[in-house]
């Protein structure tokens, strides 16, 4: 998801022009970006249960360098939310985000959703998580005898993008950047379209025949109960109102239908190792810290069932947190850039439920 500076407004959903009305404003903590440009706080309640009694949480400067000053991430007493406070004002977002702040790779979409969309997970998929493959339909033991295949995938560090077939296969991707997982949502078989507020980033998927809207959440053109899956890979975090997103994202689910997010874990080991330089941190882009209990809240308050959560390996903070800090990376980031002590470094972070990311799935009630 990149978006240039001045064009953000993050998929704004109803309820958060409200918000803004009895957010307080603070002129004197503006700070400014390397342009120069200001970026008004203001200071807020808790964005989900709207609780005014919290706790500091963490706090530090941008890691980057992209804006100036230091900010501070409270913890809600309440709801257990973590949300940085004070936090720009939503008119001024666009300007904390350097023109090279890109979280989302752009390249090789379709060749990298073809790799993970092969024949044989297909097969996998069809037996075990209910994806209908013509062709590929399973003989009585087939299940049982592709059962240890199944593990292996389940223990692969791409398993959380293989989502469980739902309904007629209709998927929304909120924050689809360039394409990278819709574009494995189509090769899986789901009729995926996407929303990205970017508009270079919304060419770049539709040059690779991708079907995307562009636009923020709210003001999409869709109807009600027009999905039966909606997913937020990285994007919630980034949204000043989640309860009203996920409100909004179960308006346009189909009755049955589940909603995926994939977040960063305030309280996962790398977190309390790195402080602000955790890479899950990016201060002050990520305006929402999430744990799973903290989300499996709001997925109550806005209308659904947790259903599932799983530990994302995919992505290790490690590598990055450790470049982030004053001194460098030095020998431990060279260490940590090899791929089989990533690996090594997931296996334990996922055994201990602990790994700096997490993907949850819940049900629209």
């Amino acid at each position: 998801m990149l978006l240039r500076p001045r064009e953000r407004l993050f998929w704004l959903a109803e309820g958060d022009e409200d918000r803004r009305e009895t957010a307080e404003l603070n002129e004197e903590a503006a700070v400014t970006n390397a342009k120069g440009d200001v970026v008004r706080m203001e200071r807020t309640d808790c964005p989900a249960c709207g609780s005014s009694r919290s706790e500091p949480l963490l706090e530090g400067p941008d890691p980057t360098g992209a804006v100036s000053g230091v900010f501070h991430v409270a913890r809600c007493a309440d709801c257990g939310l973590g949300y940085l406070n004070p936090r720009p004002a939503v008119e001024d977002l666009g300007a904390i985000y350097p023109e090279t702040y890109s979280p989302r790779q752009r390249t090789g979409a379709r060749q990298k959703a073809r790799r993970k969309a092969t024949g044989r997970v297909k097969r996998l998929l069809r037996l075990h998580a209910g994806y209908p493959y013509r062709g590929l339909e399973p003989g009585a033991a087939a299940k049982w005898l592709s059962f240890p295949r199944w593990l292996v995938l389940r223990l692969s560090r791409g398993f959380v993008e293989y989502l469980p077939w739902q309904g007629e296969g209709r998927l929304l991707d909120v924050g689809c950047g360039g394409g990278l997982f819709l574009a494995l949502a189509e090769e899986l078989g789901w009729r995926a379209t996407g929303l990205e507020m970017d508009p270079e980033g919304v060419a770049h998927a539709r040059a690779q025949g991708l079907e995307v809207a562009e636009g923020r959440l709210d003001d999409a053109r869709f109807e009600p109960g027009s999905f039966d899956v909606v997913t937020f890979w990285h994007s919630l975090e980034h949204m000043p109102g989640p309860l009203e997103a996920l409100a909004t994202a179960r308006e346009l689910l189909a009755p049955g239908g589940y909603v995926v997010v994939a977040a960063p874990d305030v309280d996962s080991i790398p977190r309390k190792l790195f402080g602000p330089y955790w890479l899950g941190a990016d201060l002050p882009r990520h305006l929402v810290f999430f744990n799973p209990g903290s989300l499996a809240r709001l997925f109550e308050r806005s209308g659904f069932e947790a259903e599932k959560v799983l530990r994302d390996r995919r992505v290790s903070g490690v590598k990055e947190s450790l470049r982030r800090r004053p001194q460098g990376g030095g020998f431990l980031g060279k260490l940590w850039g090899l791929r089989t002590v990533q690996r090594l470094e997931g296996l334990a972070l996922s055994a201990l439920r602990a790994t700096d990311f997490f993907v949850a799935r819940a049900r629209k009630r």
